[in-house]
């Protein structure tokens, strides 16, 4: 089974970048911006999705409190540049599985997505 992750990331190099490793991995990545996400969520069968938690339009946290209201059974591990242990502790109240601090690397990132789709045996 292939696990299908919804990439929710504002820079369109960053999102590409993070949609081919992946591909490289062996998983399926949907590359979506805030406003589409809940769409492909309604959709599509997601694994988990991957978000920026500093989304200006929609903002991180009220897309991650989006998910959890509408697909409560969906992981979501939210990246952030910002390295305040308060955006960490605000996303995991909210329902976040977990937490990456931009910038991080690949192996980080896909044990991350390992650890989350694998614990929530999804």
């Amino acid at each position: 089974m292939r696990y299908r992750i919804l990439i929710v990331e504002g820079d369109p190099l960053v999102r590409r970048c993070l949609q081919d490793i992946l591909e490289a991995a062996g998983l399926d990545a949907c590359p979506a911006t805030g406003e589409d996400a809940m769409e492909l969520l309604e959709r599509q069968r997601i694994h988990l999705v991957l978000t920026e938690q500093d989304r200006p339009q929609i903002g991180g946290s009220g897309l991650l409190w989006c998910i959890k209201t509408k697909h409560a059974e969906v992981p979501v591990v939210v990246m952030s540049t910002d390295e305040a242990f308060a955006s960490a502790i605000e996303a995991m109240r909210l329902g976040a599985e977990d937490y990456l601090s931009k910038p991080f690397g690949m192996d980080t990132l896909l044990a991350t997505i390992n650890r989350v789709i694998v614990g929530g045996n999804c």
